[in-house]
């Protein structure tokens, strides 16, 4: 029962497409940003970002009521881990509409930055004075990926929105500005030894009929099975299991060891 669960979340639970040339761009329920308005403060930081440098302190908007956030002089920069996945909730951003509102001069030198480990895209943000700044990027499709904005300049910055939304307003040819992120693997804490088999059946095998995990992360999957397996008392430990590095070969052999009956 567990493992049929597990494969219906596969299969309608979250956003599983890798291929294409969109992928899956309705990142599903949730958030893409967490706190995006800035108005949860947590310890003197807006809550769910990270000071990576500089410093940061609640101010008012148009509405002397609403918080927002200031960048401090020179140099501060505000990032958070995006798209955050869950064991039923894998999602895949590709075309992104970001919205951005505040009140900062060009002196700020106010940009946001877009990375995800292979390669990273910066936007300028210009000047604005509470006019929404929109546009819409194609990433690339992207799991969880980090996003930050920085201000580099001495000038005035407030911001009270950074919003990202999974959007179809991005042009077909419109190149992708990061490299493909990779996906995640399944959480220890979720999953158990049925479960990590059929990731690795779907995902590693050498039948698989689409392998969007790298030699490295098909490894690690298969360290998995072996501890919960073991731990489970279901002969996990195969030495003659699958390597991954073979998964290519179509002379890899079975997986029997890995995958059970």
């Amino acid at each position: 029962m567990r493992t049929q669960i597990f494969v219906i979340a596969l299969l309608t639970g979250g956003c599983f497409s890798w291929g294409g040339d969109g992928g899956c761009t309705d990142p599903g329920p949730g958030p893409i940003l967490d706190n995006s308005s800035f108005r949860e403060w947590c310890n003197g930081v807006p809550c769910n970002w990270q000071i990576e440098s500089g410093s940061v302190r609640p101010a008012s908007t148009w509405n002397a009521h609403d918080l927002a956030v200031e960048l401090g002089p020179p140099t501060t920069i505000l990032g958070q881990d995006a798209n955050q996945q869950t064991a039923s909730d894998t999602r895949v951003v590709n075309c992104i509409q970001l919205r951005v509102l505040g009140d900062f001069d060009p002196a700020a030198q106010l940009s946001v930055r877009f990375s995800n480990g292979k390669g990273e895209y910066v936007y300028p943000l210009g000047s604005a004075t509470w006019e929404p700044i929109r546009t819409a990027i194609r990433l690339g499709n992207q799991y969880v990926f980090h996003v930050s904005v920085e201000k580099r300049g001495s000038g005035h910055a407030v911001l009270s929105d950074l919003t990202l939304e999974s959007s179809t307003a991005c042009a077909s040819d419109a190149p992708a500005v990061l490299p493909d992120g990779e996906p995640p693997l399944p959480a220890p804490s979720y999953f158990g030894c049925d479960d990590y088999r059929v990731f690795y059946e779907l995902y590693c095998s050498p039948d698989a009929s689409d392998r969007p995990y790298s030699v490295e992360q098909c490894a690690s999957l298969r360290d998995e099975i072996e501890r919960s397996c073991s731990d489970a008392g279901d002969g996990g430990n195969d030495p003659d299991a699958l390597d991954p590095s073979d998964a290519s070969s179509d002379d890899a052999g079975s997986d029997a060891g890995l995958l059970g009956d």
